[in-house]
């Protein structure tokens, strides 16, 4: 407990410091405001969840967060490569200097699956989440009993969507990703939503929807402050928008939060075949050519 103690005293010092860091015009804080805020806010929750409920992944599976943080990075560079083609976000004033930019990319999208997770631990450290519209769960229930192979076949068929047709299907990139794994989730006996949906339970659902939410709250306020940031483009509906994010934008992040779910129970099977150095050096390459592609494509401007 102690430990939980001192990182919620150090997480909650470092956010304070890197803020009046950011006020005050400090270049270091204005250029890293996001990557020492969010993990700071990630660290404080995980600290907080271990003291309510004495079990946090960061605390009590500390090799398996390393490795959820890791795989993170491959994982949210699917959808900027997915970007190049739907041009729904962009980047602005970042570091010129390539390895320290290319540092900032790799601490950042870290971070994105312990952010889900991280978020959905404390909702179930106070059983809280919203319940579903009735319509909902019945359209969820529905879904549950559609064969397998269709399923995957219309993740599939989501994806061509996406990528053919960005102007008008952009959305659906936060979407097929669930129709695609997690019928293999509840082949391999993994935690699955369709079997949830299927039993009639919805609380786990309702937890990541809300998880996704709030996090992308979250994300795109500490963003909208940062020096170095993105911003949106998306081809309707670019306004209003709150922080950086259009508004209607931000119903993306509660199906993601699903897709993040989904992704995570797979990967932490394929773990020790993942693990292997040949397998490391393939995600190693993936991550570097994912870099020049987001340079080249991406990035609107430096500093």
């Amino acid at each position: 407990m102690l430990l939980a103690f001192t990182g919620l005293a150090v997480s909650f010092l470092t956010f304070v410091v890197a803020t009046i860091g950011l006020i005050k015009g400090f270049a270091h804080f204005n250029t890293w405001y996001y990557c020492w805020a969010w993990w700071s806010v990630i660290v404080f929750v995980q600290s907080w969840t271990k003291l309510k409920k004495d079990y946090s992944l960061l605390y009590n599976k500390f090799y398996d967060f390393l490795f959820l943080s890791f795989l993170s990075v491959p994982f949210w560079l699917f959808f900027e490569l997915i970007n190049i083609k739907l041009r729904n976000w962009y980047y602005v004033n970042l570091p010129s200097n390539l390895s320290v930019r290319w540092l900032g990319y790799f601490i950042a999208y870290a971070t994105v699956l312990p952010a889900i997770f991280t978020v959905k631990g404390l909702l179930d450290c106070y059983n809280r989440s919203w319940k579903l519209p009735h319509l909902f769960r019945d359209f969820l229930l529905t879904l549950s009993h559609c064969p397998r192979p269709f399923l995957m076949v219309g993740g599939l068929f989501l994806f061509v969507l996406t990528i053919t047709f960005p102007r008008f299907c952009f959305p659906l990139a936060w979407i097929f990703l669930i129709f695609l794994l997690d019928p293999i989730n509840e082949h391999l006996n993994l935690p699955s939503f369709l079997r949830q949906w299927g039993n009639e339970s919805f609380s786990d659902t309702e937890k990541y929807l809300l998880s996704g939410l709030i996090c992308g709250v979250l994300w795109e306020s500490l963003n909208f402050w940062a020096g170095s940031k993105w911003r949106y483009s998306l081809p309707f509906f670019n306004h209003p928008k709150i922080f950086e994010m259009p508004v209607l934008g931000y119903l993306g992040f509660l199906p993601f939060a699903i897709e993040c779910a989904v992704f995570s129970y797979l990967i932490f099977l394929l773990k020790p075949r993942i693990l292997k150095t040949r397998f490391l050096v393939v995600i190693a390459v993936y991550i570097l050519l994912s870099f020049v592609c987001i340079d080249i494509f991406t990035v609107h401007s430096f500093k």
